[in-house]
């Protein structure tokens, strides 16, 4: 197979628009069902026969019984993408189960959503509930999955309660009002570990990697993206706004999806310069282009 280069979804609205070109005879384009989420639904076909044009393959990460991801990933050569999309909306049709966590996401980071936050273990329930409807064993599930519900939620309301904003967050561990933008390019996570462990007296990021220890590197890359944007280092904007979680998470499943390739492409400069930081912490050899 020729070097593989996965885009991010700005580079393929630039190839739908025509603003630039996919060298197709040196490199192969690779995409994944991230893409099928920010594919404008009223206007699909342009997108989807542009990925056709370029002769584009799908990469998906493998997964094991227990739906956890793993590092390896396998690549779908099939055209027309149209009938692999119509697949993925099959499949989720459903049960989209990401978008439950938005509010909560957004709360975290400080928007003053209080009420829609806390209660979102409802719509979470409900959603499984009803995903498992035709299911006989659902009926004895039932009272018990409220109560593990309950139980989980509550002490989080608590912790909800007393959300500061992002920049009073990032002020208590020394790394509002731009402190983070004189770190340097070779070394960053590490760098802005040592920052954070030197202002508020704990090392804030062997205590987060202590969580992620048993993970896979895409679930790795999941957290430590949202980690940085956190903290303050190229973060991406209104991290508070409920309607802009989808793009972040998406982003942060193209850097994930990037590893599987030789090359991740992208135009967004906040965006590569956080894929350069992780990818160089958790030592992956996909290069990074703008």
């Amino acid at each position: 197979m020729k070097p593989t280069v996965y885009i991010d979804q700005n580079v393929l609205s630039y190839l739908v628009e025509g603003v630039i070109t996919f060298p197709e005879d040196e490199f192969q384009c690779v995409y994944s069902e991230t893409h099928f989420k920010e594919i404008p639904k009223d206007n699909k076909i342009p997108f989807l026969k542009t990925l056709d044009q370029f002769d584009a393959i799908m990469v998906r990460a493998d997964v094991n019984e227990h739906n956890e991801i793993l590092d390896t990933a396998s690549f779908i050569n099939h055209h027309p993408v149209e009938e692999l999309m119509s697949d993925y909306e099959n499949r989720i049709e459903n049960f989209e189960y990401e978008s439950i966590f938005d509010p909560l996401m957004a709360r975290l980071a400080g928007a003053n959503n209080y009420d829609e936050a806390s209660s979102f273990h409802n719509q979470g329930l409900e959603k499984l509930l009803d995903q498992f409807s035709d299911d006989p064993m659902m009926e004895q599930l039932i009272n018990p999955l409220k109560a593990l519900f309950k139980t989980t939620t509550d002490s989080l309301k608590v912790s909800l309660k007393n959300i500061e904003s992002i920049e009073k967050q990032r002020s208590q561990i020394g790394t509002d009002k731009g402190k983070l933008l004189q770190i340097d390019e070779i070394n960053s996570i590490s760098l802005i570990g040592e920052k954070i462990k030197e202002f508020i007296g704990t090392d804030l990021l062997a205590i987060v990697m202590s969580f992620l220890k048993d993970k896979s590197v895409y679930s790795k890359i999941i957290a430590l993206n949202a980690l940085l944007n956190h903290v303050g280092y190229n973060a991406d904007t209104k991290l508070s706004s409920v309607e802009k979680i989808p793009n972040i998470r998406y982003d942060s499943q193209h850097m994930a999806n990037g590893i599987f390739c030789n090359f991740l492409m992208s135009e967004d400069r906040r965006f590569i310069a956080k894929a350069k930081a992780v990818y160089e912490y958790l030592d992956v050899h996909t290069i990074e282009h703008l």
